[in-house]
């Protein structure tokens, strides 16, 4: 089993990079494969719970949310920092979320056999 790191750095409403890396990670735990998601910068926001439009059309969070939640071998890290600057602290993450740091994302890497880097 080999471990996939995937890095996001664009917000949901300005690229279809987080839509990719969800798709990315879907395709890679149904391998088997360890995956790791770190939100940097403006891709934070994706780990933001953001309602979608119903059953029919589910947000990417919400989808998000329900497969990390029925998939305990997929990971989604934030960076601290970068919520912080946004004003994410006060806001309702996807459970499972968790706050870490660049520091946390250099271990991810370097435990990674395989990193990918969404950025704008």
């Amino acid at each position: 089993m080999a471990t996939l790191t995937i890095l996001v750095a664009a917000a949901p409403e300005h690229s279809e990079h987080g839509r990719f890396a969800f798709e990315l990670a879907r395709a890679a735990r149904g391998r088997g494969h360890r995956v790791r998601i770190f939100g940097i910068a403006d891709g934070v926001w994706h780990a933001r719970a953001v309602p979608g439009e119903g059953p029919e059309r589910p947000s990417l969070t919400e989808e998000l949310a329900a497969w990390l939640a029925a998939d305990g071998a997929a990971e989604l890290a934030v960076c601290s920092h970068s919520g912080e600057e946004r004003g994410l602290d006060g806001m309702q993450l996807i459970p499972g979320v968790v706050r870490s740091s660049t520091s946390q994302f250099g271990s991810m890497v370097a435990e990674a056999d395989r990193c990918v880097c969404l950025v704008p």
